[in-house]
């Protein structure tokens, strides 16, 4: 999924936990929820936009693992970010509206967990090798956990097809 659809999964799931005080606790289940969601949307098949500054490694038989390189170029590098840029400004100006301005030290805390999973991607792409076993793990499960991507030469399918898994999950959580 893309990042914006993380953030909306994880802000309309734990939009009924920011009522409830501000303290420790309640942020930390916060956290986990928002954590857990972007592994729970990415079993679901699904399209994803490529970033070309990362590209993918294959084992010696030609068989793709999850894992990826980072390749510096300036150009591809620009492109990906205002990608990435583009996404996010999706995903806020979303939460925003389905949640309103509850609490910005919880919403931000909803975004930095539901987006944890693939920022640790990116460290795992950034590191040489050996890697630390928690981000290794984190890969593989992130890698594993992933829904096949019927969708991966289908934007616009990907695209309508995240947009009706948003507004499920919308309704579902808002009747629930």
């Amino acid at each position: 999924m893309i990042l914006s659809s993380h953030i909306i999964t994880a802000s309309v799931i734990a939009s009924p936990l920011l009522a409830k005080p501000l303290d420790f606790a309640n942020a930390v289940f916060i956290f986990i929820v928002s954590f857990l969601s972007h592994y729970a949307i990415d079993a679901i098949p699904h399209w994803d936009y490529g970033l070309n500054s990362f590209v993918k490694i294959f084992d010696e038989n030609g068989v793709y693992r999850g894992k990826r390189k980072f390749i510096f170029q300036k150009r591809l590098l620009i492109k990906d970010l205002i990608k990435i840029l583009f996404d996010f400004i999706i995903g806020l100006l979303m939460i925003f509206f389905l949640i309103g301005f509850k609490n910005i030290f919880m919403i931000l805390l909803i975004i930095f967990a539901s987006s944890l999973p693939d920022i640790l991607q990116v460290c795992c792409a950034f590191l040489k090798s050996p890697k630390p076993k928690i981000l290794e793990f984190e890969r593989k499960f992130h890698y594993y956990i992933h829904g096949k991507k019927i969708f991966e030469n289908k934007p616009i399918l990907g695209i309508i097809s995240q947009i009706l898994t948003l507004i499920i999950i919308i309704i579902f959580f808002e009747i629930f």
